[in-house]
């Protein structure tokens, strides 16, 4: 995580070797494709890991495009959806089972099957409405975020306690 400290504004640790970075702005310097490789091999070269990269534009989506990395050799280990390439974001989405979606467990999955979702996809085209009466909040943001709408904020890293 400290490699990839050194080349971002922000990183929020998620578990021992998962982060994400707040990439704003990144794309004026160059594309963000050509960034997650810079990531890529600045990890290599630091630890001799590696790592798949996936960004987007929210949380659920950057972990979607993280997904495909490591499921499509094509990607070399990085990929990015954007705004700009809605059509990238719903091809991703239409091959990725629901049940490999952030959050959504074995169970989860197979209640929305029984609903007739079972890609990604379907969730994102799901009433947020709906998921949220006939399941809870959290699926709920999960079709929101699936729609690029950022609903799960970058958390800081904890201050150290002052004992």
């Amino acid at each position: 995580m400290s490699c990839i400290e050194e080349m971002v504004p922000r990183l929020e640790v998620y578990s021992v070797d998962e982060g994400f970075c707040d990439c704003t702005g990144m794309e004026m310097a160059m594309p963000y494709e050509d960034f997650a490789r810079m990531i890529r091999a600045h990890v290599r070269a630091c630890t001799g890991l590696t790592v798949d990269v996936g960004l987007g534009p929210t949380k659920t989506l950057a972990k979607s495009a993280q997904w495909a990395g490591k499921e499509w050799p094509q990607s070399g280990g990085v990929l990015a959806l954007t705004p700009g390439n809605p059509r990238r974001t719903e091809t991703l989405l239409s091959r990725q089972p629901v049940g490999e979606l952030w959050g959504v467990g074995s169970r989860l999955e197979k209640r929305l099957q029984l609903l007739g979702v079972t890609t990604a996809l379907d969730l994102a085209h799901s009433s947020p409405s709906f998921i949220r009466k006939n399941f809870n909040v959290v699926l709920e943001r999960t079709v929101r975020e699936l729609n690029g709408e950022p609903c799960i904020k970058m958390e800081d890293a904890p201050q150290p306690n002052s004992r």
